[in-house]
């Protein structure tokens, strides 16, 4: 005959192997937990530096093109000077004749 102390020793057996697992797999998600929230950290650094570079990068190229125009249109305003010179004293020179 199985009495009742069998089976309460087969249940604080099971009991204390389930607990066993229990308390690794909540070790294993701590671990796994902390290893989550540092990938995330170093992704969010990586995000933001690639971020904070397509900004710098596209104030540098803003500047540079910026004085390139600049300096595009004030040789286009001494060509234009130059040519009606030009033309002012080959009229100029014409008339004297």
């Amino acid at each position: 005959m199985i009495t009742i102390t069998y089976y309460k020793n087969i249940f604080y057996t099971y009991q204390s192997a389930f607990s066993k697992f229990i308390n690794n797999i909540s070790d294993d998600n701590k671990s796994y937990n902390f290893a989550v929230l540092e990938q995330l950290k170093v992704y969010n650094k990586i995000n933001q530096n690639m971020i904070d570079d397509t900004i710098n990068n596209t104030r540098t190229i803003h500047e540079l093109l910026t004085e390139y125009i600049e300096i595009f249109n004030k040789s286009i305003e001494l060509g234009q000077e130059y040519y009606r010179d030009g033309i002012k004293n080959y009229f100029n020179f014409g008339k004297k004749q």
